[in-house]
């Protein structure tokens, strides 16, 4: 996640050195990102963007729901001052689950990390494992067989047709 800090105002003539600390939240450090704090600096007339990279923990391949963590930029000290002349101001960063494990939690529930609910197991037992319901946008918990039909065959070639899932942006 990269966060851009802009400067700007009167006292852009003055070096300036903005602390920062990033907060768990319902993401943690170590766990779904990486860092805890640094500092930006400015040099005297310096009006370039300056910016905060944190780094995101790869998918963690568990099922729960949208994660963020806050970043607070300050306290200011000297002649600057953030809006309404506030010594701190923060922003909340959201950490989205991957598409597949979305749709595990809301098709499991509690349960969507359990055995029952990975993406290798087949909950409805009707052959097709949960990451196969997943792409072709089955439900998991209703047996339901193929879910393809044969729409034509000619002498060399088969003609399937199945629903896609738009949202199985991270099944290849």
């Amino acid at each position: 996640a990269t966060l851009t800090v802009t400067r700007s105002g009167a006292s852009t003539n003055l070096p300036l050195s903005l602390p920062y600390v990033i907060g768990n939240g319902t993401a943690v450090a170590g766990a779904d990102f990486t860092g805890t704090g640094g500092s930006l600096s400015w040099a005297a007339n310096d009006v370039a963007s300056k910016a905060i990279t944190i780094p995101l923990a790869a998918n963690d391949n568990l099922a729960e729901g949208d994660e963020s963590f806050t970043v607070t930029l300050g306290p200011l000290a000297g002649p600057a001052t953030f809006v309404a002349s506030a010594p701190t101001i923060s922003a909340t960063v959201t950490v989205q689950d991957a598409p597949l494990d979305a749709w595990r939690l809301s098709e499991f529930g509690a349960q969507a990390n359990s055995t029952n609910g990975q993406p290798a197991a087949d909950f409805d037992r009707d052959g097709q494992a949960n990451l196969l319901e997943f792409a072709f946008k089955t439900p998991p918990t209703v047996p339901g067989g193929a879910p393809f039909s044969i729409t034509g065959i000619t002498s060399d070639a088969l003609f399937l047709t199945y629903p896609v899932n738009l949202s199985a942006t991270d099944v290849n």
